[in-house]
C-alpha cells in the first residue's frame, strides 16, 4: 500500500483504508489571508473549537469512554457540536463560542459507539425504561435504569458473561481554557459503576447509579449512560468486548 505523492496523485491512509485523490488543495498561508478563502478560514476556527469541545466532554469522561470510539466517531462529534456553535447569536463568523441553550439539539442520543447504541443493547430503552433525573442543589445526577431480565432485555455479545451499568456527568465551567492538561476546553466530569450483573440472571431490580457535580452548578451538563461487557473473571476480554460496550448522551442542560 502507498502513502505519498506520484505525479498527480496522493495516496493516503485513513482509518483502516487507504484512498487516492488527485493532488491539490490551497495553501494554508492563502486560506488564513486571502479574502475568497475567508469563509473556509471562519468555518475551520470554528471546527477546531468543536473539536476541542468533543475531547474536553471525552476528557472529563474518560473513565468510561476509553476503548469505545470507533475511528471517526470524534469528527461526527465535533460536527455535531460545531452545528450548535453556529446557532450562537453572539459573535462573528469564525469567533463564536458554544452555545449551551442549543446544545441539547444536537448533541442527545450523540452514540460513542455507534457500532452498538444503548437502544439495542438495553431493550427496555425505546420504552422508556432510563430515567434521568438532575439536582442541582443536591450535586448529583439520578440514572435509573429499569427492572429487568437480562435474558431478554439485555442484548450481549457471546463472549461476554456479565454486564455492569455505567453513567457520568460533564460540565462545562463556561471558558475554553486546559489546565494542566486534565481540565479540557473548560469541561470537567464524573462518573458512576453499577455493581455486575450475569447474564443468565433472570431479575435485576431497578439499578441507580448518581455521578456528582458541584453543589449548585448552574451552568451547562452532559450526562451519558451505557453498558459495559465483562468475562467471570473480571477482565474485559481484550479489546473485543471494550468495542461491544455502549455509551449514549442522554441528557444535555444549561
Amino acid at each position: 500500500m502507498l502513502v505519498g505523492t506520484i505525479g498527480d496523485l496522493t495516496f493516503y491512509k485513513r482509518g483502516n483504508g487507504y484512498f487516492v485523490r488527485e493532488k491539490g488543495g490551497n495553501k494554508p498561508k492563502a486560506v488564513m489571508t486571502e479574502e475568497e478563502f475567508l469563509r473556509s478560514y471562519e468555518n475551520s476556527l470554528e471546527f477546531q473549537l468543536a473539536t476541542r469541545h468533543g475531547h474536553g466532554i471525552r476528557t472529563a469522561l474518560r473513565g468510561i469512554v476509553y476503548g469505545l470510539q470507533e475511528v471517526g466517531n470524534s469528527g461526527k462529534q465535533a460536527g455535531k457540536i460545531m452545528r450548535c456553535i453556529r446557532t450562537n447569536p453572539v459573535g462573528e463568523r469564525g469567533k463564536r463560542k458554544l452555545h449551551p441553550a442549543t446544545l441539547a439539539e444536537y448533541l442527545e442520543g450523540h452514540e460513542f459507539n455507534s457500532r452498538s447504541t444503548l437502544p439495542v443493547n438495553f431493550e427496555l430503552y425505546e420504552s422508556g425504561g432510563l430515567n434521568v433525573n438532575v439536582s442541582r442543589i443536591m450535586g448529583m445526577v439520578d440514572v435509573i435504569f429499569d427492572s429487568h431480565d437480562p435474558t431478554t432485555d439485555i442484548v450481549a455479545p457471546g463472549l461476554a458473561d456479565e454486564y455492569s451499568f455505567v453513567a457520568g456527568v460533564a460540565w462545562w465551567d463556561g471558558t475554553e481554557n486546559d489546565v494542566q492538561g486534565s481540565v479540557r476546553c473548560g469541561w470537567r466530569g464524573n462518573w458512576a459503576e453499577s455493581t455486575r450483573y450475569d447474564v443468565e440472571n433472570t431479575s435485576v431490580t431497578a439499578p441507580v447509579l448518581q455521578p456528582v457535580f458541584p453543589v449548585g452548578f448552574s451552568g451547562l451538563l452532559v450526562v451519558v449512560a451505557g453498558i459495559r461487557y465483562w468475562k467471570d473473571d473480571g477482565t474485559a476480554d481484550g479489546f473485543w468486548l471494550r468495542l461491544q460496550s455502549c455509551l449514549r448522551v442522554v441528557k444535555v442542560e444549561g
